[in-house]
């Protein structure tokens, strides 16, 4: 190759070293694809010169794989994000740096809830989604609507506060307990029964009124 120096292809003896070919003259020496050394050049070499196995005949890696180790080893990577498929925890998603927020083996890209802590993502107060706290983005008050009905969690009849239905608590009439309390087997409101009270003493005074005319007439 017109050098003495090594490394090359061409050794300072003039012999191919490992892994290079070498032809014409001076000669010119390159990495020998097929026999599964990476040299510089090569972006793989699984040890043949096949193609559609990852690493094709003049050994690039070919589209849709990623390939590795030496003889070089080549999988599908079908979302291209550069992580092998039997790796990837988002094998449909692309996301190259495979965050997963919560460990739980579906990366964030593709996972409906980050951080488990049973509220979607979609619905987490803002910058929350990867916080597992629950009550993250609430009010010290506790403005947040764990169920999504309209109606923050302080507002909230007790016990309603995961009842997606607005009318959680509430009686027949639409009430919520805080309206007039019925006697016990009365069947009547207090109110109700402070009316007729007023009502009979209505009537009272108006009979005794009368009575007292008839006795003043009878006197006469």
């Amino acid at each position: 190759d017109g050098n003495t120096s090594g490394g090359d292809g061409c050794s300072s003896a003039c012999e191919v070293e490992s892994g290079f070919d070498c032809s014409g003259e001076p000669s010119v020496c390159g990495p020998l694809c097929g026999d599964g050394l990476v040299l510089t050049g090569e972006a793989c070499d699984d040890g043949d010169l096949d193609t559609g196995d990852g690493c094709s005949d003049t050994c690039t890696v070919e589209g849709g794989f990623v390939c590795s180790g030496e003889p070089s080893v080549c999988e599908t990577d079908g979302d291209g994000d550069g992580t092998g498929d039997s790796g990837d925890n988002c094998p449909g998603v692309s996301n190259p740096g495979q965050e997963d927020a919560d460990n739980d083996g579906a990366g964030d890209a593709c996972d409906a809830d980050d951080d488990n802590d049973g509220i979607p993502d979609g619905e987490e107060n803002p910058g929350c989604a990867t916080d597992p706290d629950p009550a993250c983005g609430e009010s010290p008050g506790g403005g947040g609507d764990t169920d999504g009905d309209g109606i923050l969690d302080q507002d909230e009849n007790p016990g309603c506060e995961n009842d997606p239905d607005p009318a959680c608590g509430e009686d027949a009439g639409g009430n919520d307990g805080g309206g007039a309390v019925e006697e016990e087997g009365g069947g009547c409101s207090l109110t109700a029964s402070s009316q007729g009270a007023s009502s009979f003493s209505l009537i009272g005074s108006l009979l005794l009124g009368a009575g007292f005319l008839v006795r003043k007439r009878l006197s006469i």
